[in-house]
């Protein structure tokens, strides 16, 4: 169909004597138009690193968002993570499929499913306040770390903040999460998603 319009367009050209300059702008604005550009916008998650982070956590983790596989997770996960940090979550479930095949009954490493915030555990009580970007920001920028908002809405309500370190891909322009930073007090021990996926992975099998 778009050979057929491109045909269209300049016949139509032609025929009134339009320069080969003006064809081409007159082609793009059509395409423009029509909705057919070369790299459509809607092929990110979201505009802005925020925004990523933002709906990466609104419609994921803190969610009734269900799979009907996990062809359907990754494929998920792949919109919104950096291809380093992707792998390592196949490899998180490539370490569950490798203890689940020598022992059925036992719990796998990643059996209580990947982290996003300090207090995986609580994640019934935590409530997600939304993303800051720094003021730093400049939209030319190809990474940045934004700031997650979190709180319990039970016992003692405490507020606390994790960051997401977002980079821009050089392929396709969108932005992506490459790492999460935990809030690190006593209670929690892990300090990145991306060092708790790798130490998971590589320790021994039980």
């Amino acid at each position: 169909m778009l050979f057929h319009i491109q045909g269209w367009v300049y016949k139509w050209q032609d025929d009134i004597g339009f320069s080969a300059m003006t064809k081409i702008k007159f082609v793009f604005f059509f395409l423009l138009i029509a909705g057919i550009t070369p790299a459509a916008t809607g092929a990110c998650p979201a505009q802005t690193p925020d925004g990523v982070a933002d709906k990466f956590y609104s419609t994921y983790v803190f969610s009734d968002t269900s799979f009907k596989s996990e062809k359907d997770q990754l494929a998920f996960f792949q919109k919104y993570l950096t291809p380093s940090l992707y792998q390592l979550i196949v490899g998180a479930y490539d370490r569950n499929k490798r203890d689940y095949a020598i022992d059925p009954t036992a719990k796998p490493t990643f059996g209580d499913g990947i982290i996003f915030t300090s207090y995986p555990s609580d994640s019934y009580y935590e409530k997600f306040d939304g993303v800051t970007l720094p003021s730093s920001y400049k939209p030319g920028d190809n990474n940045v770390t934004v700031a997650l908002h979190f709180h319990f809405t039970v016992d003692d309500k405490k507020a606390w903040q994790d960051e997401a370190l977002m980079a821009r891909s050089a392929d396709d322009g969108c932005w992506r999460i490459d790492n999460i930073i935990f809030h690190e007090d006593e209670d929690n021990s892990v300090l990145s998603l991306k060092e708790w996926l790798k130490k998971g992975i590589e320790s021994p099998a039980e």
